[in-house]
């Protein structure tokens, strides 16, 4: 049977998926996480409250990947900015927002940016470190940090595209201002 990949070099590792998207149903992969639980919208996995918790992603890291980490739930609402997360061990840098719309829930979501690791084998590791915890109510003997529902790593934009998307934006916003500056003035009584 033919096998394009093989046929242009490609070994088993090269042919990882270039995105992927982990839902926290029955085929999650990682430590550190009470069972999968089920609200109407959506499955998700409470983070232990042992401060650090694991995520196995398959995804193909010969380019630089943007990771996003759907927050449904947090055990404290002061918290949202004590998380922290290593890609493969390394510290990586987020940007939080709390904008995503999850199947109608509203819910907070981490970017992180990894660079490319053309050289890289096996399986990526996210860790997310998470140093509090609590209980959630008196009858829950469980000690919680987040609840994640759902992870997605896909291949991040390339570099000249931000700088050429951030220099269109810079363009319009400054023609825009000409136009309003200029603009005749029309009172309506």
């Amino acid at each position: 049977m033919r096998d394009p990949d093989r046929e242009r070099g490609g070994s088993p590792e090269t042919r990882r998926p270039r995105q992927c998207d982990m839902l926290f149903d029955g085929s999650f992969r990682g430590k550190g996480w009470f069972p999968t639980e089920k609200t109407p919208q959506y499955y998700f996995r409470w983070m232990s409250g042992e401060s650090s918790a694991t995520i196995e992603l398959s995804v193909d890291r010969r380019a630089a990947l943007e990771i996003l980490v759907y927050v449904p739930y947090i055990i404290d609402f002061d918290k949202w900015d004590a998380l922290s997360f290593a890609v493969d061990g390394v510290p990586t840098p987020f940007v939080r927002e709390n904008t995503a719309v999850q199947q109608s829930v509203e819910m907070n979501y981490y970017t992180l940016r990894v660079p490319a690791a053309p050289h890289h084998q096996g399986v990526t590791e996210l860790r997310i470190d998470a140093p509090f915890g609590g209980r959630p109510s008196l009858g829950d003997p469980r000690r919680l940090s987040i609840g994640v529902c759902r992870v997605s790593a896909r291949p991040s934009p390339h570099p000249s595209v931000e700088r050429a998307r951030a220099s269109l934006d810079a363009a319009v916003a400054a023609y825009l201002h000409t136009l309003a500056d200029h603009a005749p003035v029309r009172v309506v009584a």
